[in-house]
């Protein structure tokens, strides 16, 4: 059956999205000479001309590898050129701030010189540290020095690393997003600009630090697992677990919660019928039980807790570690109080709570994000009306749920919120993106769900 899209909408939607694209590569190139000499020359006297080659080594490559698998569409290259060039700015941000903000306090600073002792103990003596336990920090530690065993031991290589590796996990969710979501291509054209652009996304994620391999293990359990929902072939429980695995040793909590979601769907999905579906529950079910206890045990043994009275206690433990300054949020009431806010986490801070210019850009964010929300907010009530229509779609919403409810009863300030829910962020944006398509069965009554292409031929030049 030929498929039938709306070629008129496609094209205002690249012509939409092109004009904001070029106005960021546009500022992004005349601002290098501003940007560029901190990546280049984060600190005196520690960067070589070996780091600057290995930095353009790396940047070819990266740039490469986005021609490569982009090659079968044109707009996702050029939204992915510009991501990264802005994934190269946020390093040169990320290494500034670094030094010149946090005086030298920031967590990446704390990593990349772990790692350098690594590194050099290894080099000179040839004894590999192995830091207990290996997981949280201390993996972030020995995966850096392990980095600069490599590349020697440069901090803006590993950051610009790191920020690569993160670049990845953005891909990763923006396929699960298209093997996933039946989206039209106006649809999948909002998703790219979104999850490669939004500000957060890009900076947060592009220092050492966990943020930036979170971002990649969440990537690799969503399309591991967008995959396994339009396939019974048992290669695709490969990248979902090896993401989880990853999860586990970088923040064991959300490798819970994310193990969690991943076995609703197998439980409540209505589709799960059939050869395929008994398939699942005989084998994928047991599977992802037995991760899920695992994970839980990790999890109780990262947050110190024996029994499970305990768990509230640890919150507010998690909470006063992080209560701190002017960024502080709903600092006088309990976890059970702030939980209550946890529809409006991905929003906050609210205008009316900005009191620095941190928090203004969060807050600019998070209107941009409930902007998106309420205009797409019939898809977004469709989606939960009918959350057992599909497996993905209750992963996305369990893990949403779970995320927002303990992040917001956790978390008491804002600088830390802005950073952390970028682990939730783009599975967020898999539930409210894909309205066009609405849009477009609302105009072409006569066209069924079914008629529209699958994602991957859609991205042929047939489609385009």
């Amino acid at each position: 059956m030929e498929p039938v899209m709306d070629a008129g909408m496609n094209q205002g939607a690249t012509v939409r999205y092109t004009a904001p694209l070029q106005i960021i590569a546009a500022f992004v190139l005349l601002s290098a000479p501003f940007w560029l000499p901190f990546l280049l020359f984060p600190s005196r006297g520690i960067s070589t001309p070996w780091d600057w080659i290995t930095i353009l080594l790396l940047i070819v490559f990266a740039f490469g590898a986005v021609m490569f698998v982009s090659r079968a569409d044109g707009f996702l290259r050029r939204v992915m050129v510009v991501g990264l060039l802005c994934k190269l700015v946020a390093c040169s941000a990320s290494i500034y701030l670094a030094f010149y903000v946090y005086n030298s306090s920031a967590d990446a600073l704390n990593y990349a010189n772990a790692g350098r002792i690594i590194a050099t103990r290894f080099l000179d003596s040839g004894e590999w540290t192995l830091l207990q336990p290996v997981w949280s920090s201390n993996f972030i530690r020995t995966a850096t020095g392990a980095l600069f065993v490599v590349t020697g031991p440069s901090l803006a290589v590993g950051t610009v690393v790191f920020a690569l590796i993160a670049f990845c996990g953005q891909y990763l969710s923006y396929r699960a997003f298209c093997h996933a979501i039946a989206a039209s291509a106006a649809d999948r054209r909002l998703a790219a600009m979104l999850l490669f652009l939004l500000p957060s996304l890009v900076f947060w994620s592009s220092s050492i630090g966990k943020d930036a391999l979170s971002a990649f293990f969440i990537g690799l359990v969503c399309y591991g697992y967008a995959r396994l929902d339009r396939s019974s072939r048992a290669s695709y429980f490969v990248p979902m677990l090896a993401g989880l695995a990853g999860i586990l040793l970088v923040r064991p909590h959300v490798a819970l919660m994310m193990g969690i979601a991943l076995v609703f769907p197998y439980l409540l999905a209505k589709n799960a019928s059939g050869m395929r579906g008994m398939l699942v529950r005989v084998v994928g079910l047991p599977l992802l039980l037995g991760v899920t206890l695992y994970l839980g045990v990790a999890a109780r043994q990262f947050l110190a807790i024996d029994d499970l009275s305990q768990s509230s206690n640890a919150i507010n433990r998690v909470n006063n570690n992080n209560r701190s300054g002017g960024s502080a949020m709903d600092a006088e009431g309990s976890s059970a109080v702030r939980a209550l806010s946890a529809p409006f986490l991905f929003f906050r801070p609210f205008p009316w709570e900005i009191h620095n210019v941190q928090a203004a850009l969060a807050s600019a964010e998070g209107m941009l994000l409930l902007i998106i929300c309420y205009r797409n907010r019939r898809h977004i009530i469709m989606a939960v009306r009918n959350w057992r229509s599909t497996p993905f779609t209750v992963f996305l919403l369990v893990f949403l749920v779970e995320f927002s409810l303990i992040f917001s009863a956790a978390i008491s300030n804002f600088g830390l919120l802005a950073r952390e829910r970028i682990m939730a962020t783009p599975l967020l944006l898999m539930i409210c993106v894909p309205a066009a398509q609405g849009r477009m069965l609302r105009r072409e009554e006569e066209v069924s769900l079914e008629q529209w292409p699958d994602p991957v031929q859609a991205s042929s030049p047939a489609y385009r």
